[in-house]
């Protein structure tokens, strides 16, 4: 098996609330990896993957909290405009 690199960005005008609530995204989605690990214990491979996504949402986490810091809005408000304007 060969390894996937995977480059994005995240392009969506976030505010620092939404990275919060992506941040808790994948908290939970960490911990769902870790209970679904203790419900496979005998099959390694099981194992050996869930503990690899377990790695991808935690470099996902790291990254989005550190671009939420620095990027993030302030507020949730988008200035799209009204129907009826």
């Amino acid at each position: 098996m060969s390894n996937v690199k995977v480059i994005g960005k995240v392009k969506c005008p976030f505010s620092k609330d939404d990275y919060k609530i992506i941040e808790n995204l994948c908290e939970t989605l960490i911990d769902t990896c870790s209970k679904f690990t203790q419900k496979h214990e005998d099959n390694l491979w099981v194992r050996i993957t869930a503990h690899d996504i377990t790695d991808v949402l935690i470099d996902l986490k790291v990254d989005l909290k550190e671009a939420g810091e620095k990027h993030g809005y302030a507020d949730n408000i988008v200035n799209i405009g009204k129907r009826n304007e």
